[in-house]
């Protein structure tokens, strides 16, 4: 079954992200997630928890299944990612850090107790209201916490050393077992994370799941909207991954041009209302209105009437425009 969405609320209205960094950062994992959960049981996944038990900062995922629920925080850092300590509140935790050492989070107050202990903290909500909803007060079950990098050419290998070095450090505590990804694996993340060690019998009903879920505030929501339309083709995914035709990565936009042409080469991200962000990932670039875009990001707005035009090393194009009247549109995607 598909992944089913649910958004925080506020009683009258849907919590939208405060950044477009947070749209950016969920646009591109939702289709990765929905492809992990196409068979088997579904997944439940809240998006942007308003309230979380008194922590001060909102989680953006959170994930319920029968063997498995977690916290996943998007962070929407490029480049090479390491970590290191920092002392806050009397304590020092870790904290992820840029190739030069400069804290990614230094814009946080200094509430901020880092990255690690964040998303660490989120899950541990979590797993006591799956103790107390399903009377698992005493067993030794796990939930799953990890950070999901989504900025441009991620790096979180030197991130993942700095764990490994200081593994059973006392400043390090239970964030020691945080996982780190990126986009792309992220599904198979999810998929894979168990509770462990449970009680015959004793996994999450649905219904008690549906409970959990109301405890956080939020509602179920549909994304099925037709928002772009790129060679006559309307399109309802909010990321769109265009690259060499004939390589082993599904993409959802195959371009001929032989080996100049990447195979991760252009993402073609929903954004604000009517825009649309374009994030060059390649080896050559992408030329946009006769401008190149090389490994960065710009935003656009979509026009029925002035389309924008993508050139490729190779002769592929692609031309992007906001969807004309979609019964004149039949396509695999939209479908």
């Amino acid at each position: 079954m598909p992944v089913k969405w649910y958004w925080a609320h506020d009683g009258k209205d849907f919590v939208e992200f405060e950044n477009p960094q947070e749209r950016t950062a969920f646009n591109i994992i939702k289709p990765v997630l929905e492809s992990a959960f196409v068979h088997g049981d579904s997944c439940h996944v809240l998006v942007n928890v308003q309230k979380c038990n008194g922590i001060p900062y909102k989680p953006d995922l959170l994930f319920l299944k029968k063997d498995g629920a977690g916290a996943v925080d998007l962070k929407h850092y490029s480049g090479s990612i390491s970590a290191k300590f920092e002392k806050r509140g009397g304590a020092e935790r870790p904290f992820c850090v840029d190739a030069s050492g400069v804290l990614f989070s230094q814009a946080h107050d200094q509430q901020y107790q880092g990255e690690f202990h964040q998303v660490a903290g989120y899950s541990g909500v979590l797993k006591r209201l799956i103790q107390k909803e399903c009377g698992l007060e005493n067993a030794p079950f796990k939930t799953y916490f990890g950070l999901c990098f989504t900025g441009i050419n991620a790096d979180f290998s030197p991130a993942q050393k700095f764990i490994s070095d200081n593994y059973g450090d006392p400043r390090i505590k239970i964030e020691q077992f945080s996982r780190l990804c990126v986009p792309e694996d992220l599904g198979q993340e999810l998929f894979d994370a168990a509770f462990g060690r449970l009680p015959w019998g004793r996994t999450p009903a649905e219904e008690q799941i549906m409970k959990i879920i109301g405890a956080f505030h939020c509602l179920p929501r549909d994304f099925n909207e037709r928002w772009i339309e790129i060679n006559d083709k309307v399109y309802t995914q909010p990321c769109l991954l265009a690259g060499r035709k004939g390589t082993e990565t599904a993409q959802d936009l195959q371009l001929d041009g032989g080996e100049v042409v990447s195979e991760r080469h252009l993402l073609i991200i929903r954004d604000k209302p009517g825009h649309v962000r374009l994030r060059d990932t390649s080896t050559n670039g992408t030329y946009v209105n006769s401008t190149k875009l090389s490994h960065a990001e710009v935003v656009l707005p979509l026009d029925e009437g002035l389309p924008i035009h993508l050139w490729f090393h190779g002769g592929a194009q692609l031309v992007l425009r906001s969807p004309g009247l979609p019964e004149h549109k039949r396509t695999r995607a939209a479908s």
